[in-house]
């Protein structure tokens, strides 16, 4: 998933997991301990440790014969130096290996009647795509070890379309087939996912078809109007063409708890936020 996310090329892929499998193997250590016979605290390795092994491969390929320093083993040199950039890349968004910062701690967030919401408005793609990754994975390995009472729990995604694009769904399989998966076997565990869209045309088909309800407010744009017709059998004709002059909270529902599609109208957010109305 994280290949996929950096947009890695499949020789890249390979890369990165022989980069990982050689940095596993080594001990890393730090600062003293007094209390450690050793002297030294062991930690995991970092990105940085990945970035620094690149520089150990170019460098040993530079030291062999010339007729094997653009090849050694079944990965070329001129792999590795793309996927450095990317893996730099990746480090200047602060993101990995935060000293001050803890990991997410997925199942303090499966509390009954909590709500958690992760700001994402101030990053980019890249960082917003890594959390809501790490998020899926994370929450759906806890709700695997669940023990007792069974909490439902509902994880919605803002934005969709720049998490899984129909443009890139030929390059993101392995993020595809893990969302597939929560989708369809984490309904035994009370695990339900909703997509939150703008730009629906924009999805993957595969989105379309694991979701059994669908909320649609205004839309005036054809081509996203097309793709919920395509994906949405038993909505009107009439119901369609009526879409885009729906007002502030109408929206069709079309769900397979409803024997038929309606229009509704949903009531105002109630928050402390004050826009044009004061009563919102």
């Amino acid at each position: 998933m994280l290949s996929e996310i950096i947009e890695a090329t499949e020789a890249q892929s390979s890369a990165l997991a022989l980069l990982i499998s050689r940095v596993s193997g080594k001990n890393f250590s730090e600062e003293k301990d007094p209390f450690n016979k050793t002297g030294y605290i062991k930690r995991p390795y970092t990105l940085q440790d990945l970035i620094n092994e690149i520089g150990i491969v170019l460098r040993s390929k530079k030291n062999k014969e010339e007729g094997d320093a653009e090849q050694a083993g079944d990965i070329s040199s001129v792999t590795f130096r793309p996927l450095r950039r990317k893996l730099t890349m990746l480090q200047r968004t602060g993101v990995f290996d935060a000293p001050t910062v803890s990991s997410i701690n997925a199942k303090a967030l499966l509390k009954s009647g909590k709500v958690s919401v992760f700001d994402v408005s101030q990053i980019g793609d890249i960082e917003k795509n890594l959390l809501i990754a790490t998020l899926l994975t994370k929450i759906y390995d806890a709700k695997k070890d669940e023990v007792g009472d069974i909490i439902p729990i509902l994880l919605m995604i803002e934005e969709a379309h720049t998490f899984i694009s129909k443009d890139k769904v030929d390059k993101m399989r392995e993020t595809l087939a893990k969302v597939k998966e929560i989708a369809r076997r984490g309904r035994k565990r009370w695990v339900s996912l909703c997509f939150i869209s703008q730009q629906p045309s924009h999805l993957p088909m595969e989105i379309f078809e694991l979701t059994n309800t669908r909320i649609v407010h205004k839309v005036r744009s054809e081509q996203n109007l097309n793709m919920l017709k395509v994906t949405s059998g038993n909505v009107t004709d009439q119901m369609w063409d009526s879409l885009p002059g729906f007002g502030t909270g109408q929206a069709i529902l079309d769900s397979t708890q409803f024997k038929n599609p309606m229009v509704i109208q949903s009531r105002l957010c109630e928050t402390k936020r004050h826009f044009d109305n004061p009563r919102r």
